[in-house]
């Protein structure tokens, strides 16, 4: 397996994003969100977000 995405727009589940494998997609914005486009949408790196 290459690649995993997670389909939320939540930010819940952004803390499972690590590096460009585990992804986010907010399908509704049409937006993928890796380890960085968390930091940068969120403010926080995934593994700060709470459970």
């Amino acid at each position: 397996m290459s690649r995993v995405v997670i389909c939320t727009p939540g930010k819940d589940l952004a803390q499972c994003v690590a590096g460009t494998r585990i992804v986010q997609l907010n399908r509704r914005a049409g937006i993928t969100l890796d380890e960085a486009g968390v930091e940068q949408n969120f403010g926080v790196l995934p593994q700060s977000i709470p459970d």
